[in-house]
């Protein structure tokens, strides 16, 4: 056979007779790592399944909810398990967990494998304010943000506050009440929730005019009018011998403002 024929079958994998048992074995060591390789990818491709499956959202731990149900935030973010751990973006579920009305912060946590736990915590009402275009009642929280329990009756256990300053009253819930004054009435509330004086004085309605001026008024309707320092209803306790006499159902505001309260008493017949 001419040596161009047979170095061109020998570069095919042919060789004489002599040659065909190392060529077997060097095939079947080819075939073997083949056969090793795709052993190999196979195992490869199932546990990047496993894995995968591994990830998929299986349990939704919501802490902090009173007022609102988990279903809710369930429904605003669209979580449902199944979804893909990885996949899921924390800061568009804190963006949408706020458009609710009730939800004043929102932290979520990713807990691998497979495992989601939002902490939410809620707006609480400090006041409640009175639409007179509506002729209901909103409740308001530390932000200013109108809540949903919006009612025909006032709430009793909240002050109606209100700001004469503020047209008009807004009437969607979700949306601000702007008032510059709600944060520092709320925390002063808040500072006199303990307070003795408070609860036997039983103050029901406060009001703050254009330029500032605060007015208190119990559930009698004696006003005690304190001006634009909230501190001058301390000076109440001065005048405490006066609030417990006869005189009391005569009051008709007590000014405090000055250093000498100022008391005013209804007209006659009034």
């Amino acid at each position: 056979m001419p040596k161009r024929i047979k170095k061109t079958l020998s570069r095919l994998g042919f060789r004489k007779p002599g040659f065909r048992r190392g060529h077997g074995i060097r095939n079947f060591l080819l075939l073997g790592s083949l056969f090793m390789v795709t052993i190999l990818c196979f195992f490869w491709v199932h546990r990047s399944l496993d894995a995968a499956r591994l990830m998929e959202l299986q349990g939704i731990r919501i802490l902090g909810l009173e007022k609102v149900t988990p279903g809710e935030v369930l429904k605003l973010t669209e979580l449902k398990k199944g979804m893909d751990l990885l996949e899921i973006k924390l800061d568009e579920l804190v963006e949408v967990a706020l458009t609710h009305p009730r939800i004043r912060k929102a932290k979520f946590k990713k807990i691998f494998p497979n495992r989601l736990e939002a902490r939410i915590e809620e707006r609480s009402p400090v006041l409640q304010i009175y639409s007179p275009f509506k002729e209901q009642y909103f409740l308001i929280d530390q932000d200013g943000v109108l809540l949903p329990d919006v009612s025909s009756d006032p709430h009793p256990e909240f002050l109606i506050y209100s700001d004469t300053s503020v047209r008009p009253i807004p009437h969607m819930v979700g949306t601000d009440y702007h008032s510059s004054h709600i944060i520092q009435i709320s925390e002063y509330m808040d500072s006199l929730k303990n307070s003795s004086l408070f609860q036997k004085e039983q103050i029901q309605k406060v009001y703050v005019n254009e330029i500032g001026f605060w007015t208190f008024v119990t559930r009698e309707g004696i006003e005690f009018r304190v001006g634009n320092d909230l501190n001058n209803l301390g000076k109440i306790r001065n005048i405490e011998t006066l609030l417990h006499s006869d005189v009391r159902g005569k009051l008709h505001y007590l000014d405090l403002r000055f250093q000498d309260v100022i008391v005013k008493l209804k007209k006659k017949g009034s």
